[in-house]
């Protein structure tokens, strides 16, 4: 982040390695130092995706899970989300990568827990 302005890459083109319409590479500019949010542009499931996917690139695995949590919370001033601390709010996704492949096993929303996975990899 520069001068209180952050740049937002799509996840479905750090997953794929490349834009879709030939443009900037989200890789790229994650690289540079340049792009601080991956948002989710057209496919959702692409946000965990993506987190393994930029740590396949490089990227560690802290700075990838601060680009679809807290910077995203900073940039809206939703200063109470975005990062696990004492007193802030807590809705958690618990991922599985297994094979290359993210799975969700547990989502909890407020400290409950509203999804959880009964599948088994073999």
């Amino acid at each position: 982040m520069s001068k209180n302005l952050h740049v937002a890459v799509g996840a479905p083109n750090a997953v794929r390695g490349s834009s879709h319409e030939n443009n900037l590479r989200a890789i790229d500019a994650i690289q540079d130092g340049v792009a601080d949010i991956l948002c989710s542009d057209y496919y959702p499931p692409s946000m965990s995706a993506a987190v393994f996917k930029l740590m396949e690139d490089g990227i560690e695995l802290p700075r990838a899970v601060r680009m679809v949590s807290l910077n995203p919370a900073q940039a809206l001033g939703l200063s109470q989300q975005g990062s696990i601390e004492i007193g802030k709010q807590a809705d958690l996704v618990l991922i599985e990568l297994h094979q290359g492949y993210s799975f969700v096993r547990k989502t909890l929303l407020g400290g409950k827990v509203v999804y959880q996975s009964e599948y088994q990899q073999k």
